[in-house]
């Protein structure tokens, strides 16, 4: 039977508590090898999906929840990380290379550029106004950061709490009820010392509300 037949017909019959027959896999040897038989007792109210299954459009439609677990390492520490954490402060005006020089060690000042892409994720099930999840591009390399500021009256505690993730992972997130909003193209000129970092950041702002519009705009502006 294809894919695309087995996979509505197995929910059918396990949501109606019936004896559905469920394709089993070699994992060795990447392919299936039979199926076996499975049926969900009466009193069962939970039926859990996990893997690619999830993922597959004949069957997404079916579910009633969506929940991604991701596997991430990361070295933030919630009592000693907020302690070393960086202190940011956002200038009031434009700042020029001559008041960067101003405040660097002329000496031991380097510069370097960094281009990104912001592209902001909102969960599913929340609503407009809710907080959003920001996920960071850098060329094939994702970062999924949690924006939860610290503030000290002016000044910004910033916590490290980024994880690496790949596209793959957020294109499944995308599969999985995750809306993209809205994204930003950034481009950050950095200088420092070895004590201070400034960042001059420049941003183009797309929002995520007509697909055609959206693309013939960013073709325009892109060239």
């Amino acid at each position: 039977m294809a894919l695309a037949v087995t996979l509505p017909t197995n929910i059918k019959e396990i949501r109606n508590t019936h004896k559905a027959k469920v394709p089993c896999f070699d994992f060795e040897k990447f392919k299936r090898n039979g199926f076996k038989e499975f049926q969900v007792s009466e009193e069962c109210g939970v039926v859990i999906f996990e893997g690619v299954y999830t993922l597959h459009p004949a069957i997404r439609k079916s579910l009633d929840l969506w929940i991604a677990v991701l596997k991430i390492q990361n070295d933030f520490d919630p009592v000693l990380s907020p302690e070393s954490s960086p202190f940011v402060l956002k200038s009031t005006k434009q700042v020029s290379y001559q008041d960067i020089l101003k405040v660097l060690d002329a000496s031991k000042v380097c510069s370097s550029v960094q281009n990104f892409t912001d592209v902001y994720l909102r969960l599913p099930g929340i609503p407009s106004n809710g907080q959003l999840t920001e996920v960071q591009w850098h060329v094939t390399i994702s970062s999924l950061l949690f924006i939860q500021p610290i503030r000290e009256g002016n000044f910004i505690i910033q916590p490290k709490v980024d994880f690496d993730i790949s596209a793959s992972t957020v294109a499944g997130l995308l599969k999985l009820g995750y809306q993209a909003v809205a994204y930003i193209e950034a481009s950050a000129v950095i200088y420092q010392d070895g004590k201070v970092i400034i960042f001059l950041q420049s941003y183009t702002h797309f929002p995520f509300l007509e697909r055609n519009l959206l693309e013939y705009a960013c073709s325009m502006i892109s060239g």
